[in-house]
């Protein structure tokens, strides 16, 4: 609910102007058909691996950092495409720059990276590898939609 200001448009009311261009943007990735979305979906699951070139299957493997400095703390979480083993390397190494860089902010420092640190290692057998991830078919949605509007064809091969 929104209160005050935002963004009004077609009876919806959004945060900001950049709530309202996602929520378009994601109302036309759904006008891609799902058997263009599909076919292009499996040949990128079982495609090599982007970072190792690797046999796939890739996915989204997603991987959660923190870093601090006395009363300066980020977290991020960052889900990047590549086979299993290259996803696990990632995540384990994001574990242990959590473990050098994290703990050295107050409070959020102390309080985050357990956090992060216990999200990488539960998510170390994620995704399942014998199916495509819900991430992955959303990624490759934004993708086509993105190359759509540059080729004015969604048929054309997605560069991940």
């Amino acid at each position: 609910m929104i209160l005050f200001g935002g963004v009004k448009a077609g009876g919806a009311r959004f945060c900001n102007a950049r709530c309202h261009r996602a929520a378009a943007q994601m109302a036309a990735q759904n006008l891609i058909p799902a058997g263009v979305v599909e076919e292009h979906l499996a040949r990128l699951h079982q495609g090599p691996c982007p970072r190792c070139a690797g046999p796939g299957p890739v996915d989204v493997h997603m991987v959660h950092s923190v870093y601090s400095f006395v009363i300066l703390t980020r977290w991020s979480s960052a889900g990047p495409i590549c086979c299993v083993g290259c996803g696990r390397k990632a995540k384990w190494g994001a574990a242990g720059l959590c473990l050098l860089t994290g703990w050295w902010g107050f409070p959020w420092g102390l309080v985050l990276t357990p956090i992060q640190i216990t999200r990488n290692l539960k998510s170390l057998s994620q995704p399942d590898p014998a199916v495509p991830s819900e991430r992955l078919r959303k990624h490759l949605r934004m993708v086509l939609y993105q190359q759509a509007l540059q080729n004015d064809s969604p048929d054309v091969p997605p560069r991940i």
